[in-house]
């Protein structure tokens, strides 16, 4: 896992319920935050599909670290094509100049 997430360019993350984080899923995500905060190597985009998720604490995290890498699906269909406009530019961007 550790080799996994600091060879990674990115890693994407879509979480239907944050309450239930465990497992693999919390260790690599918190290898990517050490690794966003050791080598400033931001690798993470994090995908959420409900709203609720907001409260989250791995989330409130995230969005204080790179709020641009937080994405929220949209409830609207007009939405959506924003959505992948915004994870697109999430996935190519290399975020280093905000954590300068």
């Amino acid at each position: 896992l550790w080799a996994s997430v600091y060879s990674s360019r990115k890693m994407l993350f879509v979480l239907a319920h944050t309450d239930q984080v465990s497992g693999l899923l919390r260790a690599s995500f918190l290898l990517a935050q050490q690794r966003l905060l050791e080598d400033r190597k931001d690798v993470v985009v994090l995908v959420i599909l409900r709203p609720d998720a907001r409260r989250s604490r791995y989330v409130r995290l995230r969005q204080r670290l790179c709020r641009q890498s937080v994405l929220f699906w949209p409830h609207q269909p007009s939405g959506q094509c924003s959505f992948w406009a915004q994870l697109g530019m999430a996935l190519t961007r290399d975020n280093r100049h905000f954590y300068n």
